[in-house]
């Protein structure tokens, strides 16, 4: 059975129960048969109004079952979903679907009586792509959103991979945890369905603040908590706050950006006895790329982070900038390929040839160069090291900047950090670090002192920024931008 698609495990798992909790959200809680129900009418209406499979359909209804009926409506009909979350930036949006050229827009007005879709759409440049699930807009290094199409094989490739991995099943409850214009949302959505489980949907405020989270997430016997890392930390804090746990949490997955190990010591502190993943994953590889189940105890090194090993299914190579193989022990980027890696960037044949290479000793195989940069061991274990793309050249030498964080959290002296290159008022650059201290805060001083003990002179910040909390995207990620918002202490 691990080879039928999502949508296949989720109608059967209707069928066999329908009466179980699919979705619980904010507004509404629908069993199995309910959505699987709503889903068939929202595709009909889809149908009905002139769509062929492969149109783009944008989605923007607000969290809670009409994204589920939404989501999967979609895919009943064979049409991928473009995200458009209203709670991202309104420009942000308008440019995704411009760029997307989507068929259709939905929203939550549409799903009163399903009777108000726009009937035959016809879009200047009508170019549908049949066999897609969803794309998805990440962020451009031109400052451009790209899209990402992933098709359906690709993420039955997903779930084949990982369902010899984990033991989810319909005992199983999965918050929403995460934006659906961020990947690890699809991973959530259908990870739930297709096991049987129940997908609990916070609503906005909630996510907002880590205390309500943790409420939320006790009322509901959460069971499998997929989270980023820095959120991860605010989640952690919010539970030494309020002296309590989260009995029911039994997976703890991680992605999204790199490994803390810090929240993590603190979270067993309290008592959690959760089994934890560390996974390496990125849109263009359909989510996750590698697996690290952490033994009962163990606490990685922060930096170089073990990342694992590839996903069944996905081949590897680590390679030096002529796409040559490194020796062991030696950083290089990352390149993948496999039933799970995208084909092509919507719309952008220049980007999608820059990014996915041919390789002299394996033919016509086609590689996505991720920009990661890794290390793998002698039994096979990535390790990940950073972004190339974060390297920065300051008074003549190449910093990576994720190693400057990675020594502050080892410190122990911070909870969180971010570092940055900003002009002086002399017009020159320097390296700046916002902290979030730990509970016993220590002055700048203190800081530059530990950090010279672990690192060579010209990667100790000239300066450091204390604030309460280090600001996120929108995804959740966080935002390690120069002009990030951080919050400040008061």
């Amino acid at each position: 059975m691990t080879d039928r698609t999502p949508l296949a495990r989720f109608e059967e798992h209707a069928r066999r129960s329908p009466d179980r909790i699919a979705v619980r959200g904010p507004d509404e809680t629908l069993s199995y048969r309910e959505l699987d129900l709503l889903a068939g009418r929202f595709a009909t209406v889809l149908e009905s109004s002139g769509l062929r499979p492969g149109d783009r359909v944008g989605l923007r209804p607000t969290r809670g079952a009409r994204l589920a009926v939404a989501v999967l409506g979609c895919a009943k009909a064979g049409l991928p979903y473009v995200p458009l979350d209203p709670a991202y930036p309104s420009e942000r949006t308008a440019l995704i679907a411009d760029r997307a050229n989507l068929t259709l827009t939905v929203g939550d007005q549409d799903f009163d009586g399903m009777t108000l879709l726009p009937p035959q759409p016809s879009p200047a440049d009508r170019s549908p792509t049949p066999g897609l699930a969803y794309v998805i807009f990440t962020s451009g290094s031109t400052g451009v959103p790209k899209g990402v199409p992933v098709t359906t094989a690709s993420l039955t490739a997903l779930f084949a991979a990982t369902d010899r991995l984990f033991d989810f099943g319909p005992q199983d409850v999965w918050p929403l945890m995460h934006s659906y214009n961020f990947d690890f949302s699809v991973w959530e959505m259908w990870g739930a369905w297709r096991s049987g489980a129940e997908l609990a949907v916070p609503d906005q405020p909630t996510l907002r603040s880590p205390a309500r989270t943790v409420h939320w997430l006790a009322e509901t016997g959460a069971t499998v908590l997929n989270q980023v890392p820095t959120v991860f930390g605010y989640l952690v804090a919010a539970l030494e706050e309020q002296r309590t746990i989260l009995p029911t949490v039994r997976h703890v997955i991680f992605g999204g950006e790199e490994f803390a190990s810090a929240p993590l010591r603190r979270w067993r502190g309290l008592g959690h006895r959760a089994a934890v993943t560390n996974m390496y994953g990125i849109t263009e590889a359909t989510v996750h790329a590698t697996f690290r189940r952490l033994a009962p105890g163990e606490e990685p090194p922060t930096h170089p982070t073990p990342i694992g090993w590839p996903l069944p299914g996905i081949a590897h190579r680590v390679v030096d900038p002529d796409l040559r193989p490194v020796r062991p022990g030696h950083s290089g980027q990352l390149l993948l390929s496999g039933a799970q890696l995208l084909t092509g960037y919507l719309g952008d044949e220049h980007l999608t040839a820059e990014r996915l290479v041919q390789l002299p000793d394996t033919g016509d195989l086609r590689w996505y160069t991720t920009g990661d940069l890794v290390t793998e061991d002698a039994d096979g274990e990535l390790h990940y090291l950073g972004r190339a793309d974060r390297q920065v050249q300051l008074r003549g030498y190449r910093i990576e900047l994720g190693e400057v964080e990675a020594v502050l959290l080892r410190t122990g002296m911070v909870r969180a950090a971010a570092v940055s290159v900003a002009a002086t008022p002399r017009g020159d650059q320097q390296l700046v670090a916002h902290v979030v201290p730990a509970a016993a805060a220590s002055t700048s001083a203190e800081l530059r002192r530990a950090l010279a003990a672990l690192l060579p002179e010209h990667m100790v910040p000239s300066r450091f920024v204390q604030v309460a909390e280090l600001a996120t995207t929108a995804s959740g990620k966080l935002d390690r931008s120069p002009t990030a918002p951080h919050h400040p202490l008061i």
